[in-house]
């Protein structure tokens, strides 16, 4: 049996499709990895190119989707469904949390976690050759149509637990950067407002150092990355299990040549924290700052604070390590004041700080700031979903198609402020280019 997994990315923006293939498909690597170990007979293809997935010519076709790119999988799937007939199941963030926005030309939605889900919905393939109503009602974390096109939600399937019972994606290239990406954890235990991970897991989970080491053991023997990045929302949740996988990657020699880096909470950073982090070969981490404003950061965060992201950063430099910080900008109730305090942090860390990423806020389902912008009517569920495009890249930003939050500040004030954070950015654009450019492909900006 043949199964082709398609990875949504943006199609005209080339800009946009590098950064979003930065980082592989990993949800759908594990995946693959799961169905070998217990459907072996299943022969697994993984693209970003729909063109190539038709040549495989699969018997079932699963499809994963951010929010900003769900437009587009719409399209791909109508593309599908016309040149050939076979069953089409869409998994990710967008529709886990959504799961009533399942197009009419779509047969099942996954909704979370998709290993066991897809699994079991590949036996029933396997046996009847179709997805028979009869069968689906009893699945649990799915969404399908019937016969008559009324949607049916299926109740929750619980978490895998330990996650250690999901296989490592067996790897034999390095990412588009050269490096390799690892997630070592799913999910987190902060609720941020602008963040859906929290929603889309409910939980957090954690591989054990053993299994994380093993892993690591695995890429240097086959890929051996000059440096890996761990994307795991938030690495050093568990301390103790990182003081663990320390001993292991110390003993074992697995550190690779340019390090590990990994994102952090400020609040967590201490000389505890970053001995360990040091000891373990990292050489950077990237902080989510958010905003330099107390009153606005305390809407963004909770309990993160303003002198939390001093000492990480002070501290940062201390113990050598490179930082990129990341910025939110928009939100409802921010005015002009808090706005300059952030920019004026930038500037005063210029010492401290490696690299920027400037987002403009996106109301993203699942987070509060969905709701907030439900209710005042900025969004729908019958949406464009590609208004809600992620600006990471902040050169990239398209003021014409953004929708903007805050009614306590005129959009062209708001705009203007854009354009001074722009110059901030790409001053730290050229500075990380330079400090990277070993590890990187990276260019000035010019």
């Amino acid at each position: 049996m043949k199964v082709a997994l398609l990875s949504i990315v943006s199609e005209e923006d080339a800009i946009k499709q590098f950064v979003q293939k930065m980082c592989p498909p990993l949800g759908l690597f594990y995946i693959e990895s799961y169905l070998k170990k217990h459907l072996p007979l299943v022969e697994v293809f993984i693209s970003t190119d729909v063109n190539t997935v038709l040549e495989f010519k699969p018997q079932v076709i699963g499809i994963s989707s951010v929010t900003e790119n769900f437009c587009i999988a719409l399209k791909t799937i109508e593309k599908i469904k016309n040149l050939i007939e076979v069953p089409v199941i869409i998994g990710g963030v967008h529709i886990s949390l959504l799961p009533e926005s399942l197009p009419s030309t779509c047969d099942i939605g996954v909704i979370g976690e998709g290993e066991e889900t897809i699994l079991e919905l590949l036996k029933i393939f396997l046996t009847s050759g179709r997805f028979e109503e009869s069968k689906l009602k009893d699945v649990k974390g799915i969404v399908f149509r019937r016969s008559d096109g009324s949607i049916i939600i299926n109740s929750v399937r619980p978490l895998i637990r330990p996650l250690d019972l999901i296989p490592w994606p067996e790897r034999h290239t390095l990412d588009l950067l050269k490096i390799t990406h690892v997630i070592s954890s799913r999910g987190c235990p902060y609720r941020c407002v602008f963040c859906s991970t929290s929603t889309f897991w409910n939980c957090y989970r954690t591989h054990s150092a053993r299994y994380v080491a093993d892993e690591l053991k695995s890429i240097m023997k086959n890929v051996s990355p000059p440096h890996i990045k761990f994307f795991d929302d938030l690495f050093i949740a568990d301390k103790e299990r990182l003081r663990q996988l320390v001993g292991f990657v110390s003993k074992e020699g697995l550190r690779p040549p340019y390090g590990f880096s990994c994102f952090v909470r400020s609040e967590l950073l201490n000389h505890e924290m970053l001995s360990l982090l040091k000891e373990m070969g990292f050489t950077g981490v990237a902080i989510g700052i958010e905003s330099a404003s107390p009153v606005i950061l305390k809407m963004l965060k909770g309990q993160s604070t303003v002198e939390h992201h001093q000492s990480a950063l002070n501290l940062c430099k201390e113990y050598g390590l490179n930082t990129t910080v990341s910025v939110i900008l928009g939100m409802p109730g921010e005015k002009e004041e808090d706005l300059q305090m952030t920019y004026d942090f930038l500037e005063e860390n210029e010492d401290k700080i490696t690299e920027i990423e400037i987002c403009p806020v996106v109301p993203f389902p699942g987070t509060k700031l969905w709701d907030y912008a439900l209710k005042k009517g900025f969004v729908s569920p019958d949406m464009d979903w590609s208004l809600l495009e992620d600006y990471s890249i902040f050169t990239q930003f398209k003021p014409d198609r953004y929708i903007y939050l805050n009614e306590d500040m005129k959009f062209e004030v708001f705009y203007d402020y854009c354009f001074r954070f722009l110059n901030i950015y790409k001053h730290f654009w050229n500075k990380s280019a330079e400090i990277y450019k070993e590890i990187y492909f990276m260019e000035k900006e010019k």
